[in-house]
């Protein structure tokens, strides 16, 4: 059942495009060629399962479209945390990967705004 479940996200994955560790409109998250991308805001933010469910959906992303190594692909989050970014709440999400041989990309920060949509990710976390 989980490897359907795991086949499912990886088919809609592949079908929705591709995504780069970027940031949105508005965000000073950055990394690999500048790339951006907005989203529409529902009216109700989202609780603390969809937002960490909204990061591990992207990490599993960056890994299908092999922006991210596998070794990624069933990490949890370390933390989450709501912070103030650009004058904004936002969710930051951080990944942990000891895997990594690059120790400043063992740590992956994703943000995502209140209302849960992703709105950009990086190994800085600023």
């Amino acid at each position: 059942m989980k490897r359907n479940i795991q086949k499912a996200i990886s088919v809609v994955l592949i079908l929705s495009g591709a995504n780069t560790l970027t940031a949105g409109s508005g965000h000073s998250h950055t990394h690999g060629d500048g790339d951006s991308h907005s989203h529409a805001h529902s009216k109700t933010e989202s609780d603390k399962v969809n937002i960490k469910n909204t990061a591990q959906f992207q990490v599993k992303r960056y890994v299908i479209d092999k922006k991210l190594d596998r070794s990624w692909y069933n990490l949890k989050p370390k933390s989450l945390e709501r912070k103030k970014i650009n004058s904004k709440d936002e969710w930051v999400v951080t990944f942990y990967n000891v895997t990594e041989k690059n120790s400043e990309k063992q740590t992956l920060y994703i943000f995502i705004d209140v209302y849960g949509e992703f709105t950009g990710a990086n190994f800085t976390g600023v």
